[in-house]
């Protein structure tokens, strides 16, 4: 094998190693992303709940009464 049959093989070596470790890098990237996102989001959604939980229940509390009074 010649120097520049090496060279030019050596050339492909690395730009296809160079490309393969871009594409493993980018898809480890992007499975991980939504995981972190749904997790943060359903937290979101239960907190959001359990405000409207207790807003409901004091709502619920506070207008039968307002109801009751002025019905008197």
């Amino acid at each position: 094998m010649t120097v520049a049959a090496f060279l030019r093989v050596w050339r492909w070596v690395l730009g296809g190693g160079v490309a393969l470790s871009m594409a493993v890098a980018l898809m480890a990237t992007q499975g991980q992303t939504p995981r972190v996102e749904k997790a943060e989001n359903q937290k979101s959604v239960q907190e959001a709940f359990e405000i409207m939980a207790s807003i409901d229940t004091d709502s619920d509390s506070s207008s039968s009464t307002s109801w009751q009074d002025s019905s008197l």
